[in-house]
């Protein structure tokens, strides 16, 4: 017979705290408290649990848990002998420390808890003059956690972690009162392209609040920005996707509608891979289109 020791109040308590967890960190908790605890289950008593499941069996409670009757509560608990662990047969050419019934149980799937949505809103931004126009990117979250918004004429930033507003620059002072058209973050979020209706792309400072460069070659609005170190790709309405390095004004286009290798109408997104050896556009025409940094024409389309 093996003897079983068992705190009464401190189970009573551990039960009640486990009762009133929920949501998923508190899922992810008790998922890895009872694995830890079948595993030493496994490897010192040989209660050779494979699953956990296991773990709220009948039989598992009949072993640790104490008679129901609140008065006929005893400090100890008995339950037959079970077989050693160690006389287990396992193969000879494991190497694993642990069993194979704590290998299965290691090994065993997860479920998956899915973390619900709130259906609240964290915060409500006012955003007038916000254009209805889904070929338009017209926000961008920085790596600062700075949300840019062109809102008409005017680009605002609202900074996540003191829940200021501030305005970059306004358009409509602008000889020719454009308007904002895209907005896009650089990598290291010091930078901010604005694509505007003109076809111009503007390169701002946003902590000195200084316009660094204009970006002149599109002919049509540009509604894709996309970001690449020092370099950055534009995508426009004339059809065309420019890559220009903002400390010169040098540029080099990518395929191109007269040759029949680009896109045949307005470029709507832009996204570099991840390694930024690719980039993908996508067109008002239908077509994706995948570029290499190296390579004017693309490399596959679809």
């Amino acid at each position: 017979w093996d003897i079983s020791y068992d705190f009464i109040q401190e189970r009573d308590r551990v039960k009640r705290k486990i009762c009133q967890e929920d949501g998923a960190d508190d899922s992810s908790k008790a998922f890895t408290l009872a694995m830890h605890s079948s595993l030493i289950e496994n490897e010192i008593l040989g209660t050779q649990i494979e699953g956990l499941r296991e773990t709220t069996s009948t039989e598992r409670r009949q072993v640790f848990a104490p008679i129901s009757d609140c008065n006929h509560r005893n400090l100890f608990s008995y339950r037959p002998k079970r077989p050693n662990v160690i006389n287990e047969p396992s193969s000879p050419y494991s190497i694993s420390p642990v069993s194979s019934k704590s290998q299965k149980l290691l090994y065993s799937s997860r479920k998956v808890v899915r973390k619900t949505i709130s259906k609240v809103p964290y915060k409500v931004l006012d955003a007038p003059n916000l254009q209805d126009d889904f070929y338009l990117n017209l926000l961008d979250w920085s790596s600062e956690n700075v949300l840019s918004v062109g809102l008409g004429a005017c680009v605002y930033l609202w900074s996540a972690q003191t829940c200021k507003v501030s305005q970059l620059c306004d358009l409509s002072n602008d000889t020719i009162n454009d308007t904002v058209t895209s907005v896009s973050w650089s990598e290291r979020g010091n930078h901010l392209a604005v694509g505007t209706r003109s076809g111009c792309v503007q390169i701002w400072d946003v902590s000195a609040h200084k316009k660094l460069n204009v970006l002149e070659g599109h002919s049509s609005r540009v509604g894709a920005l996309a970001w690449k170190g020092d370099q950055l790709s534009s995508g426009s309405r004339d059809k065309r996707i420019l890559q220009r390095d903002i400390r010169a004004q040098h540029s080099q286009e990518l395929g191109g509608y007269l040759t029949g290798r680009g896109h045949r109408q307005e470029v709507c997104s832009l996204k570099w891979s991840p390694d930024f050896r690719y980039l993908a556009s996508g067109g008002n025409d239908n077509k994706l289109f995948v570029w290499s940094d190296s390579r004017r024409n693309p490399v596959h389309n679809f």
